[in-house]
């Protein structure tokens, strides 16, 4: 796993979970570009802008260990930025015509929190 995608999980481990905003900060200076980060398959339906396609390999590597939450647009006031687009109110089938945000936090699958868990408790056990 690349540093950047470590740094992003530690950004949702330490915070139970992440805004988009949070991850870029997690991630670094070379975090930031010209890509967007969007719903899979809804290439108008933009979770976060500015994003550099470094960041979104080091996401890819970590999309299986997270989850999207839907987020209140307040979340991302408070940590300092907003994008400047219609917010999606609600999902369909079919993509947006034009580019709609869908503000997003990202936390643990629990899948993922369970194996953690393990982890720690054999952690435990050997010392």
């Amino acid at each position: 796993m690349s540093v950047m995608a470590e740094r992003m999980l530690a950004c949702i481990r330490e915070g139970g979970a992440a805004s988009c905003v949070e991850l870029v900060r997690a991630a670094g200076q070379e975090a930031t570009g010209d890509c967007c980060l969007s719903l899979p398959g809804h290439p108008n339906t933009l979770l976060w802008v500015n994003v550099s396609e470094r960041f979104l390999e080091a996401f890819n590597e970590i999309k299986d260990e997270v989850e999207p939450y839907p987020a209140s647009v307040l979340v991302y006031a408070w940590d300092g930025e907003v994008l400047n687009l219609p917010q999606v109110r609600r999902l369909g089938k079919q993509d947006f015509k034009t580019p709609h945000w869908l503000p997003v936090t990202f936390g643990l699958r629990e899948q993922h929190i369970s194996s953690l868990a393990r982890k720690e408790k054999s952690e435990k056990r050997s010392n």
